[in-house]
């Protein structure tokens, strides 16, 4: 399958492509949310040392020890890396900034980036979470990607921000679970569809071998 193709079916039913393929994001990440190019597409040339713990390995251990070949794909800045995608197709996406959650009970409107302000592109992309919140306003497709500030856990953030309310949808670290929650030891890519209206989904997957565990759309 080409990756034009892989892609298009990404926006067609996310649902089933997430549940069968691994999706990676790496981008280095902008300050404030805008729409950039990135390149789309699965491993392109040797990794010397899968089990690496940083990024640029781990991106290619990824795909070709967690699945077999083509089940799996990245999304990254147009020449970020070395071993670039063979044949990756580039698309304007929208980008959500990761931002620094210094204290929950002060959230404003400055926190959030919001979907509209992407235009008519098809997806909306961040980085991956690890201990991160992702935040949701249906009403007003506002979104925000918040980093627990030291001293804060990824399960204290969550439980404030649900403390706090505000109508929000939510996808944090927490303890049981639950299509809120990952635990700790998973990774979580998100991704926002946009097809007559945005749809967010979270990919859950282990962080030691990548194996998909669940889809939660939120």
């Amino acid at each position: 399958m080409s990756n034009q193709r892989s892609l298009d079916m990404l926006h067609q039913n996310a649902g089933n492509w997430l549940l069968s393929r691994h999706l990676f994001i790496y981008s280095a990440p902008p300050a404030v949310a805008n729409t950039r190019a990135v390149d789309f597409g699965g491993r392109g040339g040797a990794i010397a040392n899968p089990g690496a713990a940083n990024r640029a390995d781990r991106a290619g251990y990824i795909q070709t020890q967690g699945h077999p070949a083509g089940r799996a794909a990245r999304i990254m800045a147009p020449g970020a890396m070395a071993f670039m995608a063979v044949d990756a197709v580039q698309e304007v996406m929208g980008y959500i900034p990761m931002k620094r959650a210094t204290d929950f009970n002060l959230m404003h409107d400055g926190f959030f980036d919001t979907l509209a302000g992407f235009g008519g592109v098809r997806f909306a992309i961040t980085s991956q979470i690890t201990n991160c919140c992702f935040i949701w306003d249906k009403g007003t497709n506002r979104i925000a990607h918040l980093q627990p500030n030291a001293g804060l856990t990824g399960p204290a953030l969550r439980a404030g921000l649900a403390q706090r309310g505000g109508g929000w949808t939510l996808f944090g670290q927490g303890t049981n679970m639950g299509n809120g929650e990952y635990v700790d030891g998973e990774d979580v890519t998100i991704i926002g569809v946009n097809s007559g209206g945005w749809r967010i989904y979270a990919q859950v997957h282990t962080r030691a071998n990548t194996d998909i565990l669940r889809v939660v759309e939120l």
